[in-house]
């Protein structure tokens, strides 16, 4: 299924499962996910404005750059989707008991700017090139994942558990004019 030239702001998907479906370049703002099944789905280059995702499990699914602005995650299962140049911006990507996990998923180039993903768990998942700047990763789990020649700026770590990451350095950095989207 394929939706073209539609107007689906504010949409309650809640509970449904979605197979192959494709939402390219839609507006996707104020959607409601919540309880979802998404396999296959493209979601390549839709705005995602103030969208919730809630107990979500994607697989399989694609946000080749997408905007995802002050979209609300939690409870979320991700596997092997691709956000390959997708831009979160303020996005809370957190909750107080289980949070998002993100296992063989391809972040490259993603950029991130004022994201929390506290309580996050990314597993196996290449964030190679990827641009964090004032990002959340208080109590993540960073589990097997690549980090080659990403560009972390003002990154909080803090009781975060990182294991056999690849190349993960995290700049020191004050400067509030440098910006992820740059």
């Amino acid at each position: 299924m394929m939706f073209k030239d539609s107007t689906l702001n504010r949409v309650k998907f809640t509970s449904s499962t979605l197979t192959n479906v494709s939402f390219e370049g839609q507006d996707l703002s104020l959607c409601d996910f919540n309880k979802c099944t998404l396999e296959k789905v493209n979601m390549n280059g839709c705005q995602f404005g103030k969208h919730k995702f809630k107990n979500v499990t994607m697989i399989s699914c694609t946000f080749r750059e997408a905007m995802l602005k002050e979209s609300k995650w939690s409870e979320c299962k991700l596997k092997d989707c691709d956000f390959t140049r997708a831009k979160l911006y303020k996005c809370k990507i957190k909750d107080s008991r289980v949070h998002a996990t993100y296992s063989e998923n391809d972040m490259r180039y993603m950029q991130a700017e004022d994201v929390d993903f506290m309580n996050s768990k990314f597993e196996n998942s290449d964030l190679s090139e990827a641009k964090f700047e004032r990002v959340q990763l208080h109590l993540a789990k960073l589990y097997k994942s690549n980090f080659t020649n990403a560009k972390l700026a003002m990154v909080d770590t803090t009781n975060a558990h990182i294991v056999q990451c690849t190349q993960l350095h995290i700049i020191p950095t004050t400067n509030d004019n440098v910006s992820a989207y740059d």
